[in-house]
């Protein structure tokens, strides 16, 4: 079975659980080549609003792999639900990663987010085991190819400690930096004043009919 790095483990009452960094770290170095994904089902309302993503890993020595994940209400907080074709996403990539290098433990994206929470009703975090953190190097290209050392913001390309990887991973379904994440948390306020706004605007019209 694969090595996961310490860094890319989260303890959660008394179990521990690779993220997927930890296990694309591992893949990449059991050679992993081309990692592609496909959109199955497009959530929408007929559907439950539930998204499925199929995942086909093939590494150096001809080994190949698939897998699928899924992501909606059902499964996710409404925050990440909003962005389910990537949750869906990761969560079929880490699915068949963890087939090709045999570890059976669930991935903490695959966890449900009630899963997540602690009595307080904050998530848990990473129990981070402290290890030299490598620094990223730089990811093969090609379109199919999506082969990295650590997660990077999705937007500025910039690395993300394990810790900010997991907090937007849990609140936006995608890796942000900090300061594309406050962005992001701007950009959902607004969405919802301008919701609220509209909804409150069609209610009055329609009281004065």
């Amino acid at each position: 079975m694969a090595t996961i790095d310490p860094q890319w483990i989260v303890s959660l009452k008394g179990k521990d659980y690779p993220t997927w960094p930890g296990i694309l770290d591992a893949a990449t170095k059991a050679g992993l080549r081309v990692l592609k994904t496909t959109l199955i089902q497009n959530p929408e309302g007929s559907n439950g609003n539930l998204a499925i993503v199929m995942a086909t890993a093939i590494f150096e020595d001809g080994r190949e792999f698939t897998d699928i994940g899924d992501a909606g209400p059902g499964n996710c907080s409404p925050q990440i639900a909003s962005a389910a074709c990537r949750m869906a996403s990761t969560r079929a990539k880490g699915r068949v990663l963890r087939d090709a290098l045999n570890i059976g433990q669930t991935m903490w994206e695959e966890l449900p987010d009630d899963e997540k929470m602690g009595a307080n009703g904050a998530a848990h975090g990473p129990r981070v085991v402290p290890a030299p953190a490598a620094e990223p190097k730089a990811a093969a290209k090609g379109a199919d190819l999506a082969v990295r050392h650590g997660p990077v913001c999705q937007i500025c390309s910039a690395p993300l400690p394990a810790n900010v990887y997991r907090l937007a991973m849990t609140e936006f379904g995608s890796g942000l930096c900090i300061e594309h994440g406050k962005e992001r948390r701007k950009q959902q306020r607004e969405q919802l004043y301008k919701e609220q706004d509209e909804r409150l605007a069609a209610e009055r019209e329609a009281a004065a009919v």
